[in-house]
């Protein structure tokens, strides 16, 4: 999963949240509903311009749309994505950085944001096996 796709999913998914069609959204931002689609599946790329857009729009950070959705984050997925921020381009890392404010520059920064992803991850295991019905005293 590249960066495109990150975003992609987590508009599809606040779209979807929100209850509202790729037609309704795309009126309601301006653009062609085309468009929209071709954004939602990852054909069409992002310029910061429409990140900026659609976080104003969703009322979420930009720095939300590009990161993946943690509520069905695995271990696979974090460090899927760490690898994907390490090998993207010097212009791309300027985009995020000045999306989200990650200094690349700095060594350990990733692994620093891979730990506490991989942390974040753990907790949300931990919390979700809490939550399972147990029979007996024993989870199912």
């Amino acid at each position: 999963m590249d960066l495109k796709e990150v975003i992609a999913e987590n508009i599809a998914r606040l779209r979807t949240k929100r209850g509202l069609s790729q037609r309704a959204m795309a009126e309601e931002l301006g653009i062609h509903g085309a468009q929209l689609s071709q954004l939602e599946s990852g054909r069409k790329g992002f310029s910061l311009e429409m990140i900026e857009k659609l976080s104003v729009f969703f009322g979420v950070s930009p720095a939300a749309l590009l990161t993946p959705n943690t509520n069905d984050m695995s271990a696979d997925k974090v460090f899927e994505f760490i690898t994907l921020l390490r090998q993207a381009s010097p212009e791309t890392r300027q985009a995020i950085e000045m999306v989200c404010g990650i200094d690349f520059s700095k060594p350990g920064r990733l692994d620093g944001l891979e730990a506490v992803l991989t942390a974040y991850g753990a907790r949300q295991g931990q919390l979700q096996s809490q939550s399972k019905p147990r029979r007996n005293g024993r989870e199912d």
